[in-house]
């Protein structure tokens, strides 16, 4: 692909470079919707840098209509307002892209990031074990003690990819009638979490990005971050990474060492005295109707100062199943044959749905 002159001026400017080349396309976004690109500078505080690049023409043209287009769509608004405003606030421990700038036409969006791997993060895993792992749930951890109690303002008022505001073709093909019927009930009770944050909400394997001795991980893709309760996130990394064995046999370790350091996080932090931001979601009209209907009930609005971990806990690791249903939920009525549907997936659903 080519960058026009006038979108090589504007990362110019926004790096402070006079000329720039592209090494390499990392790889196609989803469905087609653009690049990541390597390019290299002239700038030598900043040989490299990369660049999310979003051609949505083509298919603005083709499905302007599809739920699946204007998901999308938003997905990467999303992420550009994620890395303006919110991604500066993010720890070391939870290590995000520096952005450089971002530019937007009608049909075309760039994000100017931090090249990760010229900063320390190299590797990425298609496999991992235990001391691997809890190096991106150490990550989890700290981002959503970073951002707990902060309103998603800009961002999906209810993060994840999968969630069941914008899935019903999903729902509706679902083949399982017991856990159709209770999707609603799961969804609600996950959205009504007294205790929510800013998840990642596609935090997956693959997006996380290694340090050469693989102790301490950056994270990438932030199209479906939004708000909510943090064992969406938990839940679906472990999904991505354990075969169904170890999700089970490890459940309990993993809850306990992710609530460690959720705990050591905000210990860190001045959290207990602080205010939270003082701003109101703003839910895409999509689906306003249908994210609005899921505050909830009882909790009111707490605030940081009002965080009390052991109440945090409790709740959390009830909703660790729910999340782990939730995603379960969407899966199969996705991708009925999936890798990810199991035995141990099929037993945590199930006894939930017993116990609803």
């Amino acid at each position: 692909m080519k960058i026009s002159p006038d979108q090589t001026n504007q990362i110019c400017k926004s790096i402070q470079a006079s000329h720039l080349d592209i090494v390499e396309s990392i790889q196609t976004l989803w469905s087609g919707y653009g690049h990541i690109l390597r390019l290299e500078t002239d700038n030598p505080d900043l040989p490299t840098v990369i660049l999310k690049f979003v051609d949505l023409s083509a298919k603005s043209a083709q499905n302007s209509n599809s739920i699946s287009h204007k998901r999308k769509l938003k997905s990467y608004k999303v992420e550009t307002e994620w890395y303006q405003r919110f991604a500066p606030d993010c720890p070391q421990k939870s290590r995000v892209a520096r952005c450089y700038g971002t530019h937007a036409s009608k049909d075309q969006m760039m994000i100017v990031l931090e090249d990760l791997d010229a900063s320390g993060y190299p590797l990425r895993c298609r496999s991992i074990g235990w001391e691997e792992a809890k190096a991106c749930i150490a990550w989890l951890a700290n981002f959503h003690a970073t951002f707990l109690q902060v309103k998603p303002e800009g961002l999906w008022s209810i993060g994840t990819y999968w969630h069941l505001a914008t899935r019903p073709d999903e729902l509706k093909a679902l083949d399982d009638p017991m856990l159709k019927k209770a999707a609603g009930k799961i969804d609600q009770k996950l959205n009504s979490c007294c205790y929510k944050t800013i998840v990642h909400g596609d935090a997956k394997l693959a997006n996380f990005c290694f340090s050469n001795d693989r102790r301490s991980v950056a994270a990438v893709d932030f199209q479906y971050v939004g708000g909510g309760c943090g064992m969406k996130d938990l839940a679906y990394f472990v999904g991505s990474c354990f075969d169904e064995s170890l999700c089970e046999r490890m459940e309990s370790e993993i809850l306990d060492y992710y609530l460690q350091e959720l705990k050591t996080a905000l210990m860190c932090r001045d959290v207990f005295n602080s205010e939270s931001r003082d701003t109101e979601s703003n839910p895409d009209p999509q689906y306003s109707d249908k994210e609005a209907s899921t505050s909830a009930p009882g909790c009111g609005e707490l605030d940081q100062s009002a965080i009390d971990f052991s109440d945090l806990e409790s709740e959390w690791r009830e909703m660790y199943h729910f999340a782990w249903a939730d995603f379960h939920r969407f899966i199969k009525g996705w991708s009925p044959g999936h890798w990810k549907i199991n035995s141990y997936s099929e037993r945590v659903s199930r006894d939930l749905i017993e116990r609803l």
